[in-house]
């Protein structure tokens, strides 16, 4: 148990010289490749920045501009081994727990599906003190944030920013707004006509509960996981170490008790 525990505290401590994995490090600039939603414009920094403290002044476009143009689209953002090995274990078992909510981890990976990407504009909108909320679209996720102007629907996954709430998109009157904003980002029509599908196949979206994360399940298990693999290491040790204690002092008494014998 002793050697268990210390392999475990290896692993957390590579942890923190390796950092966070970076997804997508060989692009393929195809022709009909987005810039921003196949391979990023900008590096994560700026965004680093912004999880960190509230912004002079924040503009909502602004900051989605940078979350698109620095983070891609991919599925390849996996918590590995050395990040997380509670976590990575966990995530053999059942998919998900290999995934993260964790905005920072996100961006420091510079990759992330739909509703990550979400995580992260959210969590930016709440620090400078704004409500947010997730909207599932049964195949997409993005956000919703409550502007002075009131809701307003940001994507962060395909790089656009609406004047208006979920309500006007769902309508049929939104959709030449949803078709110009991503045209004028290249995405084909195929594409759009999905995307406006979605929203306006209304009866299957869903909206999260103000300023919670997209699964709040699976993100408390994240955060619990940050203390439990020290914790466990910790208690592997402890327990080794008292299980030795008593092996050598059960090995010292029948020693003695065999020298009484003998005497």
């Amino acid at each position: 148990m002793i050697v268990t525990g210390l392999a475990l505290i290896l692993v957390n401590m590579l942890g923190f010289v390796l950092g966070i994995s970076l997804v997508g490090e060989n692009y393929e600039y195809l022709g009909d490749s987005i810039p921003g939603y196949s391979y990023p414009v900008q590096d994560t920094s700026a965004l680093q920045d912004m999880l960190g403290q509230p912004l002079t002044n924040f503009d909502l476009e602004s900051v989605n501009n940078a979350i698109f143009e620095s983070i891609i689209h991919s599925d390849e953002r996996k918590i590995h081994m050395y990040e997380n090995w509670l976590l990575w274990l966990g995530g053999i078992f059942y998919e998900p727990l290999s995934r993260t909510q964790n905005p920072r981890r996100i961006v420091l990976g510079g990759g992330g599906l739909c509703s990550e990407v979400s995580a992260v504009v959210n969590s930016i909108a709440r620090l400078n003190g704004f409500e947010t909320r997730f909207v599932a679209l049964n195949g997409h996720v993005v956000s919703e944030i409550r502007t002075e102007n009131g809701w307003r629907v940001v994507d962060s996954d395909y790089g656009v920013t609406y004047p208006v709430g979920l309500e006007v998109l769902e309508e049929v009157e939104g959709a030449p707004l949803m078709r110009q904003l991503l045209k004028n980002r290249g995405f084909n029509e195929g594409t759009i006509d999905w995307y406006i599908q979605l929203f306006q196949s209304s009866a299957d979206n869903t909206v999260t509960e103000v300023d919670v994360a997209f699964s709040p399940r699976l993100y408390a298990i994240e955060l619990s996981a940050e203390w439990f693999k020290w914790i466990i290491p910790i208690i592997l040790i402890f327990l080794g170490f008292i299980s030795s204690k008593r092996h050598i002092m059960y090995k010292f008494s029948d020693c003695l008790t065999s020298r009484t014998s003998g005497d």
